[in-house]
């Protein structure tokens, strides 16, 4: 049987986090199309994650940010809103363009390729 919770969240709920060592980046066009909200807000509440929430439509480059955002280099916004990543493990989960570019730009902010951590999906 598949797990139908959250990937992103399984990964979290494995992890021994402390409070404030965890950011969960989440990209969606809307706040409506956030997956088990209620679970991340969990997370938040309870373990200390820091989520960030991006809404909005694709950029027309290839990028893992919304359109509004676009502006900003792809690794350059990881590091903004994670100033430790690239001595953090990284945990991607999206769909195959979205995710390549996202590794792209973890790799690009300096995540070793041993920490850096992938989960495919579609809609």
């Amino acid at each position: 049987m598949r797990d139908r919770r959250h990937p992103a969240a399984g990964a979290a709920r494995g992890a021994a986090v402390r409070a404030g060592e965890a950011t969960l980046v989440y990209r969606a066009r809307n706040e409506a199309e956030v997956a088990f909200r209620a679970e991340l807000d969990w997370f938040a509440t309870r373990r200390g994650v820091r989520i960030i929430y991006l809404f909005g439509p694709r950029a027309e480059r290839p990028s893992w940010l919304p359109a509004k955002f676009a502006g900003y280099g792809d690794a350059a916004a990881l590091r903004q809103m994670a100033p430790l990543i690239a001595d953090s493990h990284v945990y991607v989960c999206g769909p195959d363009a979205w995710t390549d570019a996202a590794r792209k730009a973890a790799a690009d902010a300096g995540v070793k390729p041993g920490q850096l951590h992938t989960e495919l999906f579609s809609w």
